[in-house]
Parts: structure tokens; C-alpha cells; sequence
């Protein structure tokens, strides 16, 4: 089938007018044996690596590239679990060193290690299958599935050699054949040392033992039990009157973000980062979630994730509760059209990003869905906003202007060192794990961990 974006049709390839040369091809694990595309002489091709991926499906997914030797090129990538056991086989500490060699020696340890767990089913297919040229009436095999018979022998450690002789005397008993004698053969050559846990040897005991190696792994964590804080309540029409955070002193107890990062957050690099420059403060009751005990030092788990901010005209941002940002959304909506009624911007932090995703350089805060307050036509600050996107745990800054935040994200990060796995364990503890992987923190903290080593 070929998907044409213009026409927003699917059309299949007998039928479509674009020949296959102008068309982005994708082959699938299961579509990619015998596939002959008509390619560009100098067409590239991108080969993802599976897990456990032996040598016939990668040549399989590389053989449909039929000018490789030619003009044609190959390039390969992997998830980090598949790197990881790459590394780990070329005994290399480093993926910048890995060579297409380290990656052919990694498949070929793949193939062998899957044909030695295939090699005790081949050989009792074998021996089967010889007994019914002999002897016809053995082409039926009794199947007793009671549990009993299957499970209550001793399970025992045995060479997959020695069990593959065994089945064969059992079949045969004292005669030669000469195609088992092979087979055993086989059996000593590929599996001398290679152990198998079986029972008696029935194929179903056989079976399962070999195929289902599976060993699951639980993690008990013991969860801390915790109440949540009550909100003070405060004179909230007072921070109409404010004109920074600094006017709020003696209103409400107001943390700048640095200090409560260095005693509560964990990793506890994430102070390094250079939060001084976002100016970002919030509210206790942003700040306290929980009722905290003596020697809680990490309170990743309990982290409030920042829904609104409130950016005075000198730069302070102030980060609020839900509860706080319901009573001043209240008090600007009794006071709407007055643009002199407040000294700040209400903001909504995802509607922010997505402003900023959709503009193409400097966003206003006009330009943001429901932003209220003073002074819209003023620009959104980049860094600030950056920066409580990482707080939040998100990975994605503006996906479709990423050149446009790069700068910012660079002078946010600057001051860390090892940043990919700081800002990696920081991403799990915030519970997104499943989006740091290839995403564009992740890459720009690898990339400026790479040149700091230049």
C-alpha cells in the first residue's frame, strides 16, 4: 500500500502513479522477507535493532538495500536496552565506540545462543521423525496431560548432549541407526556445554523448560505514609497591590525555588541548575504538600506539579496552589477590563508552552489562551517557563520550535555537569519515565555532556 499525503489517499503499489524510489519506504519484521523495492542508487536506510535479533532477520531487514556494496547506505540504532547488551558483549564502556563489527559479533552471540535453545527440540524432532520412516505406526504420539505426569519428577541439570543421547537409546534401545547417530553427533558438536533443567524426558516437560526461561522480577518499595498539609489561608486581594514578590513579605511565606530544591529535591544536583536566573518563587502552600516528618529529605514523590504562574512586571515569577490561583482567578474576573487593577500576568503554564510551540520566535501574553492581568503585550519569559517545564518532569519543550528554546535550555542546563543522568533520574522520580527515552532533553543533555568532554 502507499499512503499519499498530498491526495490523502491509500492507494496499493499496482494502482498508485508514484513509483517506489519517490516513496518513504518502511519494511515491518514481518513483511520484509523476499521484498524487492525499486530504490534510489544512493537511498538510505535506517535498521532498528530488536532485542535478541539474530542473524536472519538482520539480514533480511539489510538485504532489502540490493546496491549496499554499491551507493546505498545502512544506518543502524538501537533502544538503550539494546545498546546496553551491545556494550556489555564488546566489553566497550562507551556507545560513541561501538563499530559495525561490535554489532555483527553481538548478532552472531544472538544466532548462537538461539540455536543452542532450539537445538534439544531439533534433535527430538529428529528422532521422531526417523522412528516413523521405520516404523509407521509410531506417527501417532500418546499425549498424557495430567499434571502428575508432567510435573513429578525431580527437575535436574543435565547437558543438552547427554539428553539428546538419552532420547535416542530410549527410542532405539540397543540398535543403530545411522541418521540418530548424526543427530547425536550433532548434539555433542553444538551442545557439549550447554545445560538444560529437565525432568524425564517427555517433550512437553522438554518444551516448556526450554522455551519458558522467562525470570520475572518484583521490587517490593515500602511507601512512606504521609497526610497532606492544610493550605493556610491569606489575604489573597492583597497581591493585587503587589508590584514583585518581594511586596507579598509578611502576606504569605514566599520560598525562591533554589532554596526549596536544595533541601527537599532529589537528585541533588538539580540545584545546579541555574535556577537564580529564572527568579522563580512560590507560595508555601505550593511548595508543602505533605505533612513532613524529621529527616525527609526527598520529596519527589510528593512534588506539586505547576498548573499556574504569576509573572510580576520586574520578571519574579510566583508560583501558586490550585486553591490560591482559583481565589486570584476570582478576584481578576471581578476586576476584568481594569488593566491597572494587578501587576502580574495569570497564566496558564500549558497553555503557555503550547503559545510558545505555535509561535515562531518572541510569544506575547496576549497570545496565550486565557491569560489575564497587566501588561499581555509583553513577552513570555523563555527561561522561566523552561525551566518549570523541566520541574514538572515533561521531556518535550516545544516540539515543532525546538531551535527556538535550544538557547534557553542550553543557559538552564549549563551549570550541571553530568546532566543526562541527573536530569534522567529526576524525570523518573516525577513519574515519566516512558518519555525521557530519544526525546529532546534527552538529546540535548547527551550532546552537552559530549562536549563538555571535548
Amino acid at each position: 500500500m502507499i499512503a499519499e499525503k498530498a491526495r490523502r489517499i491509500e492507494v496499493s503499489l499496482k494502482k498508485s502513479s508514484m513509483l517506489e524510489k519517490e516513496t518513504f519506504v518502511i519494511f515491518d519484521e514481518a513483511r520484509s522477507r523476499g521484498s524487492d523495492m525499486k530504490l534510489l542508487p544512493d537511498a538510505a536506510a535506517v535498521l532498528t535493532l530488536g532485542p535478541k535479533l539474530t542473524k536472519d532477520k538482520l539480514m533480511q531487514g539489510a538485504g532489502r538495500m540490493r546496491q549496499l556494496g554499491c551507493n546505498q547506505s545502512l544506518w543502524i540504532t538501537s533502544f538503550d536496552e539494546v545498546a546496553q547488551s551491545i556494550l556489555q558483549i564488546s566489553s566497550l564502556r562507551e556507545l560513541s565506540s561501538v563499530s559495525p563489527i561490535d554489532v555483527l559479533n553481538w548478532v552472531m552471540d544472538n544466532t548462537k545462543t538461539e540455536a543452542v535453545r532450539g537445538l534439544l527440540e531439533w534433535a527430538g524432532n529428529g528422532i521422531h521423525f526417523r522412528k516413523t520412516q521405520l516404523n509407521r505406526g509410531k506417527e501417532l504420539v500418546d499425549e498424557n496431560w495430567q499434571l502428575e505426569t508432567l510435573y513429578r519428577d525431580k527437575v535436574h541439570v543435565d547437558r543438552i548432549a547427554q539428553v539428546i543421547q538419552s532420547k535416542a537409546l530410549l527410542a532405539f534401545k540397543d540398535s543403530v541407526d545411522e541418521l540418530v547417530r548424526q543427530i547425536c553427533c550433532r548434539g555433542f558438536v553444538y551442545g557439549l556445554d550447554d545445560e538444560v533443567c529437565v525432568t524425564s524426558h517427555t517433550d512437553e516437560c522438554e518444551r516448556e523448560l526450554q522455551v519458558e526461561e522467562e525470570v520475572q522480577q518484583e521490587r517490593e518499595l515500602e511507601v512512606m505514609k504521609c497526610s497532606p498539609t492544610r493550605e493556610k489561608r491569606w489575604a489573597y486581594d492583597r497581591i493585587l497591590h503587589a508590584q514583585s514578590v518581594g511586596d507579598l513579605t509578611g502576606v504569605v511565606q514566599v520560598l525562591e525555588i533554589t532554596r526549596f530544591i536544595r533541601q527537599s529535591v532529589s537528585p541533588k544536583q538539580m540545584v545546579d541548575l541555574d535556577w537564580t536566573s529564572t527568579r522563580i518563587y512560590g507560595t508555601i502552600n505550593f511548595f508543602a504538600t505533605i505533612q513532613t516528618r524529621n529527616g525527609v529529605r526527598c520529596l519527589n514523590e510528593f512534588l506539586r506539579v505547576i498548573d499556574v504562574v504569576l509573572v510580576f512586571k520586574n520578571g519574579d515569577m510566583l508560583l501558586v496552589s490550585e486553591c490560591e490561583a482559583d481565589h486570584i482567578l476570582e478576584l481578576l474576573w471581578s476586576a476584568r477590563g481594569d488593566s491597572t487593577a494587578c501587576s502580574f500576568s495569570f497564566v496558564n503554564l500549558a497553555f503557555a508552552c503550547e503559545s510558545l510551540d505555535r509561535g515562531d520566535g518572541s510569544t506575547k501574553f496576549h497570545e496565550t489562551h486565557l491569560a489575564l492581568g497587566s501588561s499581555l503585550d509583553q513577552d513570555l519569559p523563555l527561561l522561566s517557563m523552561i525551566a518549570c517545564h523541566v520541574y514538572n518532569g515533561e521531556t518535550m519543550l516545544a516540539k515543532h520550535q525546538e531551535n527556538a528554546v535550544e538557547t534557553a535550555c542550553r543557559a538552564l542546563l549549563g551549570p550541571l555537569v553530568q546532566r543526562e543522568a541527573t536530569l534522567s533520574n529526576f524525570v523518573k522520580s516525577r513519574g515519566n519515565s516512558h518519555k525521557w527515552t530519544r526525546s529532546f532533553l534527552h538529546e540535548l543533555c547527551c550532546r552537552m555532556d559530549l562536549e563538555d568532554c571535548q
